[in-house]
């Protein structure tokens, strides 16, 4: 196997010339196979909201909060043409009776990385069969890009900061 020492310096080298969708989307993909466990955020063990959070946390965006608080105030503009998504940082909701309780981020045109159920590992996924099985569940699916203005907000925020309940991968990583 290869020195992941020197691939480290390798991989800080790539994410110096990314731009924020590329890198929000290069840290969904690290948690790509990790559990499904509620309330975590890591590499290892995640929940939907974590496939969000986690890559935010990498980008000092201190936010540990609910797939609901994620849409009414961090993932605020309608997302448009999702085909569109190279420079942007998309995710799709899903809803039922005005509640949000799952999100997925979209990492690809079609692709997202879902955490969804603890017998399932955080997997890469078609969206539209997804979607369709949420429409067929009677959801309503909502498709939403992040609003960095309030993510910076939310993430000043104490009360949805990861300090609260930190993976302690989450406590080693911080420089």
């Amino acid at each position: 196997m290869i020195d992941l020492h020197k691939l480290a310096d390798y991989e800080e080298q790539k994410l110096k010339v990314m731009g924020a969708a590329e890198i929000f989307r290069y840290f969904c993909m690290k948690m790509l196979s990790a559990d499904y466990v509620l309330g975590k955020e890591s590499i290892f063990e995640t929940d939907c909201s974590g496939t969000v959070c986690f890559p935010l946390f990498a980008m000092d965006l201190n936010i540990r909060c609910t797939a609901e608080y994620l849409y009414h105030h961090i993932f605020i503009t309608v997302g448009g043409d999702i085909r569109n998504f190279h420079n942007r940082v998309l995710a799709v909701f899903y809803g039922k009776h005005g509640n949000i309780s799952h999100v997925s981020p979209i990492v690809g045109r079609g692709v997202i990385l879902d955490a969804v159920e603890p017998d399932q590992p955080v997997m890469l996924k078609a969206l539209a069969s997804v979607a369709s099985w949420y429409e067929d569940h009677d959801y309503t699916i909502h498709f939403r890009e992040i609003d960095w203005e309030a993510a910076r907000l939310v993430a000043r925020m104490e009360e949805h900061s990861w300090e609260r309940e930190a993976d302690e991968m989450l406590k080693e990583l911080i420089r």
